[in-house]
């Protein structure tokens, strides 16, 4: 995660390595978020396509990234809905 105060990369939870700068909610923003994944990812299997396109937009909601976009996209072809997944291939 980057710090938004001194733009170091962090690995380790919850101050910053560089500034301090308490990042624990940003972590906890992520930690949510991929929780929002792993639940969509379960729902795929399932076939639950609509349930896992909720989860994913509420991932996208917490933060946007090629990995929930790339899962949408998976949600949409197994929906059979090509346009919507193109839109969302990255």
């Amino acid at each position: 995660m980057r710090c938004p105060v001194c733009r170091a990369d962090n690995e380790e939870k919850p101050a910053c390595r560089r500034c301090r700068a308490d990042l624990s909610m940003l972590w906890a923003v992520e930690e949510q978020r991929e929780i929002c994944l792993r639940s969509a990812r379960i729902f795929l299997q399932r076939g639950q396509n609509k349930q896992a396109l909720e989860r994913i937009a509420q991932a996208s909601g917490l933060r946007r990234g090629a990995d929930a976009d790339q899962l949408a996209a998976v949600a949409y072809l197994l929906d059979g809905d090509f346009a919507a997944a193109l839109r969302h291939h990255s």
